[in-house]
């Protein structure tokens, strides 16, 4: 009976152990569905940002290579425009520089004339003609006074186109810097989410796993709870059985009682028998090796498990226990099982019964 007790408190505590585990189970599998959730929406969001950075690029490298194709127009045509200017300006310059030595050779010549034809008329006529190639000739020096005042501000315009084509350029560095960073932040978030993608999945090993331990605990609780119903139905047949021993007794008792025989009373011989099985779970007799101190400890210790001893209630039920102030449990693996001492009051009530 005691050890049948101790089988059924096992069975409880392991059914307890068994109910705490599955909780335990059930909150960390919420626990990862809520973070399989998380990871779910994130790699959700992390696909719309994607997406729109690449919308974003397309859009870049569109506006990128329109302003290139604009620009490197306007250079060719700029730069078109300019070797026209400067042919025309060195042709009209090469004009004028001959026209200029044509002149200076026909005064030359003029001045020649006169000195060796004398008259005022010729005279006259010679310095109208060289007033009139020295006015032609102060027109040819401001007109390539003009012209070169005309090269130099085309030259400052090309410069100025200069500077335009090197702030294009500038710009157009800026864009593909900004375009290689968006390029490298794609790369970093599909990184992190290929990251993501394995969490998951590792997640989603974990998930499983857990199942198989929690349909594991299961299968195991319903195998504990199918132990511990034949262990109580095992309670049960042994209480009853136990209960007709206190019926026999009782009417053996009655039937001696009849007859004029003195006889233990009923409470010892059941003590006796309660206290033989009860002295055979506290020592097995594997322990005949130890002291006699370290014996007695493992005896306390196994009577305490049994759940069988109530040493308040043998205090107070028994006087001379209590009034000798000794141990209760010490003094019943001593001498109280010997003497068919009560090991509990509930033993006593049937006892009675």
């Amino acid at each position: 009976l005691g050890k049948n007790c101790v089988d059924r408190s096992e069975s409880l505590s392991k059914k307890r152990r068994n109910t705490k585990l599955e909780a335990q189970l059930e909150k960390r599998n919420r626990t990862v569905e809520k973070q399989t959730q998380q990871l779910s929406e994130l790699d959700t969001e992390t696909k719309k940002r994607i997406a729109a950075l690449e919308h974003e690029i397309v859009e870049k490298n569109s506006q990128l290579d329109l302003q290139k194709t604009v620009t490197d127009d306007r250079i060719e045509r700029l730069e078109g425009e300019l070797a026209r200017q400067v042919a025309e300006f060195a042709a009209q310059q090469e004009k004028l520089e001959a026209d200029y030595e044509q002149a200076r050779e026909k005064i030359s010549e003029l001045t020649l004339e006169l000195e060796k034809q004398p008259g005022s008329h010729l005279i006259e006529s010679t310095q109208r003609e060289i007033e009139r190639l020295k006015k032609e000739l102060v027109e040819k020096e401001s007109h390539i006074g003009d012209i070169q005042s005309s090269i130099e501000e085309s030259t400052k315009t090309l410069d100025n186109k200069d500077h335009e084509i090197e702030y294009l350029k500038s710009v157009l560095n800026d864009k593909q810097s900004m375009v290689s960073d968006v390029e490298r932040r794609m790369e970093e978030n599909t990184k992190t989410l290929d990251d993501r993608d394995r969490e998951i999945e590792i997640l989603k090993s974990d998930l499983s796993d857990n199942e198989l331990r929690v349909t594991d605990a299961e299968r195991r609780a319903e195998d504990k709870a199918h132990m511990l119903a034949e262990k109580e139905l095992e309670c049960s047949k042994l209480e009853n059985r136990l209960k007709e021993r206190f019926d026999e007794i009782a009417t053996l008792t009655k039937m001696l009682e009849g007859n004029g025989q003195q006889i233990e009373g009923p409470d010892r011989l059941v003590g006796k028998a309660i206290g033989q099985v009860l002295h055979g779970l506290c020592d097995p007799g594997e322990s005949g090796l130890l002291s006699g101190r370290f014996r007695m400890r493992r005896k306390l210790a196994r009577l305490k498990q049994t759940g069988m001893f109530d040493p308040e209630w043998y205090r107070e039920h028994y006087e001379d226990i209590k009034n000798a102030g000794v141990d209760p449990s010490r003094h019943y693996l001593e001498f109280g099982w010997r003497e068919g001492r009560l090991p509990n009051g509930n033993i006593a009530k049937m006892g009675q019964k």
